[in-house]
């Protein structure tokens, strides 16, 4: 089979020592804050807009240290992408809550798994999904080799990946009907009608009501899960969501999923992708919280 340039790239990529390729990303990381280009500007304005009380100095510190963790993910993702099921249990280096986990398995419904931007989302996803069979739903890149590569590279174990869109989310509630799983990145800005505006750190934000929907349709189950780094691999832990997440409450559901990722950001605010525009759809009246560059 003949790889693409960018296939092959990410092949050479995945082969180089663990820990090599997580300090060359971490260095990347601290380059990308160096220049102070787009990434550098809106990680900095969102930690100023989460954490208003903080000093110039602590957003300075923690917008630096996050960039550097965020080119630790990409560096190393090739790697959690390319070798397989078989290694990556041996990078598990601890596991937090693992018991929600069972009993979710064990309980006699679909479950939702929710993965926020938090460490390497790509690992948790991988990590669990090789338990259930699982639907997921991906937006298709506009380079059709893209999509055939990113299908390739994240349709393992027992994972499944549908365009977003009627069709797809028609295959996710089947799954979950079957008593499958899906996963789901929830901090995403969705896209028009597919969301509703629900308080992230105290701001407006738009919020998915997707998988709302999903258990209101299905009575599947939520849990939350996550990859954080840790010496030379990962702590991989669950949450369980309030239970108001599960209101007929449109809005309550969505409040209470939001507050839940914001716990798993607190505890771990390094960690977490703050170069995404969390906040840049807003309530009609209100002013644009990201200057023009």
């Amino acid at each position: 089979m003949k790889l693409s340039p960018t296939s092959l790239v990410l092949r050479l990529l995945a082969f180089l020592p663990f820990y090599f390729s997580r300090m060359v990303g971490r260095i990347f990381g601290r380059m990308v804050w160096w220049r102070q280009g787009n990434s550098a500007r809106v990680t900095l304005r969102n930690i100023e807009l989460c954490f208003p009380s903080w000093t110039n100095e602590q957003h300075r510190k923690l917008a630096r240290r996050s960039l550097e963790e965020t080119g630790r993910m990409a560096l190393e993702t090739p790697a959690v992408w390319c070798r397989g099921n078989q290694w990556r249990p041996t990078r598990v280096t601890r596991w937090e809550n693992p018991e929600l986990f069972e009993k979710a398995l064990e309980a006699d419904s679909g479950l939702i798994m929710l993965i926020p931007h938090l460490g390497n989302w790509e690992m948790a996803g991988m990590i669990v999904s090789v338990r259930r069979p699982t639907t997921i739903l991906y937006r298709e890149p506009r380079v059709s080799h893209l999509n055939d590569l990113l299908r390739e590279l994240r349709n393992v174990g027992t994972a499944n990946l549908v365009p977003a869109g009627g069709q797809g989310v028609m295959a996710v509630l089947k799954t979950l009907r079957d008593k499958g799983m899906t996963m789901i990145l929830p901090d995403q800005e969705p896209a028009t009608q597919g969301g509703i505006f629900s308080p992230f750190f105290g701001i407006s934000a738009y919020s998915m009501t997707l998988v709302h929907r999903l258990h209101q349709k299905t009575s599947a189950r939520i849990l939350f899960a996550y990859a954080k780094p840790e010496k030379n691999g990962f702590v991989v832990g669950f949450c369980e969501p309030e239970e108001v997440i599960y209101s007929e409450s449109e809005q309550d559901s969505v409040d209470a999923m939001n507050r839940t990722i914001e716990s798993l950001v607190i505890a771990a605010p390094e960690y977490y992708q703050w170069e995404y525009k969390r906040f840049r759809k807003r309530p009609a009246g209100e002013a644009k919280l990201y200057k023009k560059r």
